[in-house]
């Protein structure tokens, strides 16, 4: 997909070029952008770079950028330009692009603050490569403050003693665990902390498995199934370093000589022959990979998949007790649903699958250990359908459905949920909902409550501002999808022109429903697409002095890879992104993205951003001030466009 920086896109008029001759052969850009270095609430007095951003492809030398920055100043004109506001006050930012065709407009709002003291903002950094027991582990501590601070303390977690503050500081642990460790200080403003998680391992190296499906066979309506499995290792001085493959007994070992690796159609690494089921990987490191799969079609045309965790089983998939629950799934002519359970356990367990919104029977299952089962949910009827899912050992079991385009044969992964996640009342988001072009999104929701659920659905703009609200009511048990969300006219007001921005789900009581998104692109053939769950209070996300990391990126002949950014944060962020090099992770080039709160950004081809000539390597992720923010990427087939959504993974 694209990156949108604009709150507001219209067709205004008609502007001529002063030559007409030379206007003919000038295409007008099917949609123009705005990307400023400073989002949400800047600063005045500081300079601001603006960049016009054009889809598709890059700003052509026949077209014209005038920029109207709305404080009263001479209109400016080129494709990056500089501004700086004078004083404080919001400011709408005009783009106009005019060429031979129709003129473009984007519209971008700048919120100017003065420089008032405020509390201190911390970043916690932990430069020893590798926290092990009995060995000292270092804290760096840097702060950004507008008044000197006045107390201050360092606290590590494993007393509730605190010590006095530096700018650096050691501890040293007794045992393995996650610990806590916390800055604060005061200064004139108020007080200020941080608090950054640490990992503390066992001396040595450790051994690790990770499971995820996989499969190298031909499928229904002609399909022809492969997976790839992306690895990265971001301990130092573990590559090359030997993996495992198991597959139904089945065991091959490989070495893999580099920190990001990509092996395509990995079951030719263990059987030559059509297999699928549920491929082990295991070794021994000093830490564990960071591995997911990309499981997808192939045709003449392209690929188009679904990306898969992979998951540990040594760790429990979900807690103890309660069902785990799935919904907004279809099973017509449009689409066709299969279920994936997944028993990471040494033990067989019983499933029981409860297909709510029809009336068909519950279906009984007793899955082996260590074993995936794949059922296809011949539900029928025109509706969406919700599943749920009891089991004898959740702790052991995870779920996930692929609901399948019966045009295209393109899966969308979607993850069930504990039931135990929606009966807190919460806020959910669900990112990269909009319409660009050819691209859509559909919303899909379900009630697993016995009592209904009345709903506030915000569309949120990507300058963080609702534009638009629907109600929606779901019955108990009922499941609904919104396709083509944007355009759906339950919205007041109507949301028109090209967007990308968020959906906010409220509900008014104490319980909240199962919310999934889906992003495609619509051709005349079917949809190709990507799943994206919505966003909690306990979903995992970034936060200062955490790193995240999203393995196996690529950029090549065939794949490209795009980024998601969504903030949850009060006030602006800023993410610094790191191509780390795919032979030895060395840092091969950094990109420092500002977001506003509450933004939803796209990154278009961010490898290129950093490094044109780099074609895979691991993108890492931190925060340079504010958050959270919550990272996905998108790895996008050139032919199909078909995206792969990847959430980023935390780093320990």
């Amino acid at each position: 997909m694209m990156t949108v920086r604009t709150s507001i896109l219209a067709v205004l008029g008609v502007f001529l070029l002063t030559a007409s001759a030379a206007a003919q052969n000038c295409p007008p850009a099917e949609a123009v952008f705005i990307d400023a270095d400073c989002q949400g609430f800047c600063t005045a007095g500081t300079a601001i770079t603006f960049t016009a951003l054009t889809f598709p492809g890059s700003p052509q030398a026949c077209w014209t950028f005038t920029w109207d920055f709305g404080d009263g100043t001479p209109l400016v004109q080129g494709v990056v330009v500089h501004h700086t506001f004078a004083r404080e006050g919001p400011f709408q930012v005009r783009l106009i692009v005019s060429s031979g065709g129709p003129a473009r407009i984007a519209t971008l709002t700048i919120s100017l603050i003065g420089s008032q003291p405020t509390p201190p903002e911390f970043v916690i950094a932990i430069p020893t490569p590798r926290p092990t027991v009995n060995v000292a582990v270092l804290f760096v501590a840097s702060v950004n403050i507008s008044s000197p601070l006045t107390e201050w303390s360092w606290n590590f977690g494993e007393t509730s003693e605190t010590e006095p503050f530096t700018t650096t500081a050691t501890h040293q642990y007794k045992k393995p665990g996650t610990y806590p460790v916390t800055v604060r200080a005061r200064n004139s403003a108020g007080f200020g902390s941080a608090t950054r998680f640490v990992t503390v391992a066992p001396a040595g190296p450790q051994t690790f498995t990770l499971t995820a499906p996989a499969a190298h066979v031909p499928g229904s309506g002609g399909s022809v199934w492969r997976t790839d499995l992306h690895l990265f290792m971001p301990e130092p001085g573990t590559a090359p370093f030997d993996i495992e493959l198991e597959l139904s007994g089945v065991k091959r070992t490989l070495s893999i000589p580099s920190a990001t690796y990509v092996l395509r159609d990995v079951l030719t690494n263990v059987s030559g022959a059509d297999s699928a089921g549920l491929l082990h990987v295991s070794g021994t490191s000093l830490g564990a990979p960071q591995v997911w799969t990309r499981t997808y079609n192939v045709s003449g045309n392209g690929s188009f998949g679904q990306s898969i965790p992979a998951l540990s089983a040594a760790a429990t998939a979900a807690p103890a007790g309660g069902p785990l629950l799935l919904g907004g799934l279809e099973d017509n002519a449009r689409f066709r649903t299969n279920l994936g359970l997944v028993n990471l356990g040494t033990i067989p367990i019983d499933v029981t699958i409860t297909i709510v919104g029809r009336s068909l029977p519950p279906v009984h299952h007793v899955i082996p250990p260590g074993t995936l089962l794949q059922e296809n949910l011949a539900a029928g009827g025109d509706t969406p359908f919700g599943v749920r899912i009891d089991t004898t050992d959740r702790r052991m079991l995870y779920a996930y459905a692929s609901m399948i385009d019966a045009d295209t044969n393109d899966p969308t992964f979607i993850e069930a949920m504990p039931l135990d996640q929606l009966t807190t009342k919460d806020t959910l988001f669900v990112p990269g909902v909009g319409k660009v072009g050819t691209w859509r999104s559909d919303l899909m929701l379900f009630n697993p409550h016995s009592d209904s659920v009345s709903l506030s659905i915000d569309y949120i703009d990507d300058s963080g501002n609702s534009i638009a609200r629907a109600p929606l009511f779901l019955a108990p048990g009922e499941s609904k999808t919104l396709h083509d969300v944007t355009s759906n006219p339950l919205f007041e007001p109507a949301i028109t022109g090209n967007t990308i921005g968020a959906a906010r789900i409220s509900a008014t009581g104490n319980v909240i429903p199962f919310v999934f998104g889906r992003t495609y692109n619509q051709q005349p053939a079917g949809t190709f697409g990507q799943g994206i769950a919505s966003i909690g209070a306990r979903t995992a996300k970034l936060e200062l002095g955490r790193k995240a990391v999203l393995a196996g990126a690529l950029q090549d002949d065939r794949t490209y890879t795009n980024l998601g950014l969504f903030s949850r944060a009060s006030g602006p962020s800023v993410v610094r992104i790191t191509l780390l090099r795919d032979a030895d992770r060395a840092p091969l080039g950094t990109l420092s993205y500002p977001i506003g709160p509450g933004c939803s950004r796209i990154l278009e081809q961010v490898m290129l951003r950093i490094d044109p000539t780099a074609t895979a390597g691991t993108l890492q992720f931190e925060l340079e001030r504010g958050g959270p923010v919550w990272i996905y990427g998108s790895l996008v087939d050139r032919v199909t466009k078909d995206p792969e959504y990847v959430p980023a993974t935390l780093l320990p």
